[in-house]
């Protein structure tokens, strides 16, 4: 999920090559891992996911997140734990799944 249009994700559409990046590319692939938490849920017996942040941000420090240390946006830099350029880090798909599903 970079923000990054030149290093994102590779995208074919009618046989044309793409490469995207950003809120753009992100905000499909939270979705995607929101449908698996929900798939995950159903199978527990739980309700769907309701509000995402209360949530994850719980989650911070924890397995769930792996905490971006280094980089920079051009106006803030990386650092442990929360920051403005990764937020609380990479989801592990697998651990989120686990802890929320």
């Amino acid at each position: 999920m970079t923000a990054d249009p030149n290093e994102g994700g590779i995208v074919y559409l009618n046989g044309v090559r793409h490469q995207y990046g950003g809120t753009s590319w992100s905000a499909p692939v939270w979705a995607a891992l929101c449908a698996l938490i929900n798939e995950a849920r159903k199978v527990h017996q739980k309700p769907p996911l309701s509000m995402l942040n209360p949530l994850i941000y719980p989650l911070n420090g924890s397995n769930c997140f792996r905490d971006i240390l280094t980089g920079s946006n051009g106006a803030y830099h990386c650092g442990p734990h929360y920051d403005l350029v990764t937020g609380i880090g990479t989801p592990d798909v697998k651990q989120l799944v686990t802890k929320l599903g």
